[in-house]
């Protein structure tokens, strides 16, 4: 593939959005950022030795995807992927799931299976230890999807872990260091309790 996207970013008025991304860069440069990006073709050319038209496309416009609505950006994407090359898995899992109807509905979704309440608690020790309510370090660091680490993250919020989401900033971390535990066994305790609920339903069947 020969087509090229020109380096020239919009001048530094409304357009350009691209600094409180790098803004975020340079507080943690592992972190990950959905965009949407407005391009125009900036010029074609034509390869001397193939004949082959090449495009140079140039961003026009930059903007980053608030919190609130990366669910829906996730699922453009991920359908914009299947489109272009008919196959359905995608470089991230699970971004298609709906998100929780509630913030009790996402913590009895994680407290229903051990496994996942295996991740809930390593989430709120990260969250605790760092004090970093961050939904792309969940993502990062327990090697989840984004609609895992943000559904780990309202489990987190139902728990009193962290507060609401405020725009595109961190959460708020309401559980400090010496709380951890008691807040861990009580996670524990909620999926053993809905583990055993669900052998009882088998055994009455």
């Amino acid at each position: 593939m020969k087509d090229k996207f020109s380096g020239a970013l919009p001048q530094e008025d409304d357009r350009n959005g691209l600094a409180p991304i790098a803004r975020k860069f340079k507080a943690d440069p592992t972190s990950t950022h959905l965009a949407v990006v407005l391009l125009d073709c900036r010029y074609l050319t034509t390869d001397l030795d193939s004949g082959e038209l090449i495009t140079t496309a140039r961003m026009l416009h930059i903007e980053e995807v608030q919190e609130e609505d990366r669910h829906a950006a996730y699922e453009i994407l991920g359908r914009g992927q299947v489109a272009r090359t008919g196959k359905s898995p995608l470089p991230f899992d699970e971004v298609t799931a709906a998100p929780p109807a509630s913030l009790e509905e996402a913590r009895l979704q994680l407290v229903a299976d051990l496994e996942d309440v295996a991740l809930l608690v390593s989430a709120a020790q990260l969250v605790v230890e760092t004090q970093f309510g961050s939904t792309s370090m969940l993502q990062r660091k327990l090697r989840v999807g984004f609609a895992k680490a943000s559904g780990l993250m309202s489990a987190l919020e139902s728990w009193s872990v962290v507060g609401p989401v405020v725009g595109s900033k961190a959460r708020e971390v309401l559980v400090k260091a010496d709380e951890l535990a008691d807040v861990t066994a009580a996670m524990r305790l909620a999926a053993a309790n809905a583990d055993a609920d669900g052998d009882d339903d088998l055994d009455g069947e």
